[in-house]
C-alpha cells in the first residue's frame, strides 16, 4: 500500500485519496510539491553546539516545564521502547529522555541539536505539528520516507501567548502497533506546560477558571482568564472558547461585560474572604 502510494505520487503528482487520513496525504503532498523524493533518503541536519545552547536558553522557561513532563510522560509509558522529545517550534530537538533499546536503534536522528523538519524529514509527527499546530501521529509506512518506517510518533504542541507554538513534545516509538493513548499523554503533558506557562504570565493578574462541573476546576479541563487590575482581561486559555464562545478575539473586554457579577464588587468579596481566613 505504501509502495503503490509513493508510486503514484511519483507519476501522478498526488497522493491517492484511499491512501491514510488526510492530514497524511497533505503532509505527503507537500512534502513532493517541494521536491523531496519518495523513494530517497532524508537529510540529517544538525545544528551547532553554541546554536543549541543559545536555542535552550530562548526557551527557558518552556523548557524547565517541558522536562518535568518529559519525566511524568517517561513514568507512564516506561518499559514501552520510547524516546520523548521536546523540539522548539523550528523543530530542533532540544531534550530527550531514552527508554529501552531504541536508543540503539536510532543512535543518532533523535539527538538533541538534530533538526526535524517536514521539508527535511517528510512526513513526521513532529514537522507535522510545527505546521498544523495540532496533534499528530505517524505510523510506520506513513513516514513519507521509508528510513522511518519503523518508527511511529506521537506529538502534540505547546501554545503560547497568542496561540503561538512555544514547543512540541513527541513521543517516538519502534513498536509496531499504533499508539492512539500515547498521542493522548502526550497531549495532555503538552496542555499541562501551557497551563504553567499561562499562570507564570499572569502572576500579578487576576486568574479566573471556569467549568460547568465543579469537580473539574483546577484540573486540564479549566477555562483560565487573566483579568489586570482593573478588571480587563489580558488572556484566556485555549478551553475558554469552549465555555465563552461569543468571547472576543483581539478586543479589549471588561469583566463586567461577560459576568453578571461586577469586578468591583467581586474584589471586595475576596478581599473580605481573604481577611476572614486569615
Amino acid at each position: 500500500m505504501r509502495e503503490n502510494a509513493r508510486s503514484f505520487l511519483a507519476h501522478e503528482g498526488t497522493v491517492p485519496t484511499r491512501f491514510s487520513s488526510s492530514e497524511i496525504r497533505s503532509s505527503w503532498q507537500r512534502c513532493f510539491d517541494i521536491g523531496l523524493d519518495p523513494f530517497g533518503h532524508p537529510e540529517q541536519i544538525q545544528i551547532s553546539a553554541t546554536a543549541l545552547k543559545n536555542r535552550r536558553e530562548e526557551k527557558g522557561l518552556v523548557r524547565r516545564q517541558a522536562k518535568l513532563e518529559m519525566k511524568n510522560l517517561h513514568r507512564q509509558i516506561a518499559g514501552s521502547n520510547f524516546i520523548i522529545i521536546f523540539a522548539d517550534s523550528d523543530g530542533v530537538i532540544l531534550d530527550r529522555i531514552v527508554d529501552g533499546s531504541i536508543a540503539t536503534n536510532n543512535p543518532g536522528r533523535t539527538l538533541p541539536d538534530f533538526i526535524w523538519q517536514e521539508e527535511i524529514n517528510g512526513t513526521n509527527a513532529l514537522g507535522m505539528v510545527a505546521v498544523s499546530r495540532k496533534p499528530a501521529i505517524v505510523h510506520g509506512g506513513e513516514h513519507y520516507f521509508k528510513a522511518y518506517a519503523d518508527l511511529t510518533c506521537a506529538a502534540a504542541p505547546i501554545l503560547g501567548r497568542n496561540r503561538e507554538l512555544a514547543g512540541i513534545i513527541d513521543a517516538t516509538s519502534d513498536c509496531r502497533s499504533r499508539q492512539r493513548h500515547t498521542l493522548a499523554l502526550v497531549t495532555m503533558s503538552c496542555i499541562t506546560i501551557e497551563n504553567g506557562l499561562f499562570r507564570d504570565r499572569h502572576k500579578d493578574n487576576s486568574i479566573f477558571e471556569l467549568h460547568n462541573r465543579r469537580e473539574f476546576l483546577g484540573t486540564l479541563q479549566s477555562a483560565m482568564l487573566a483579568f489586570n487590575e482593573d478588571g480587563y482581561l489580558e488572556e484566556s486559555n485555549g478551553r475558554a472558547r469552549l465555555y465563552l464562545p461569543d468571547l472576543p478575539v483581539g478586543v479589549k473586554i471588561h469583566f463586567d461585560e461577560i459576568f453578571r457579577t461586577p469586578f468591583r464588587e467581586l474584589k471586595g468579596l475576596l478581599t473580605r474572604l481573604l481577611i476572614t481566613f486569615e
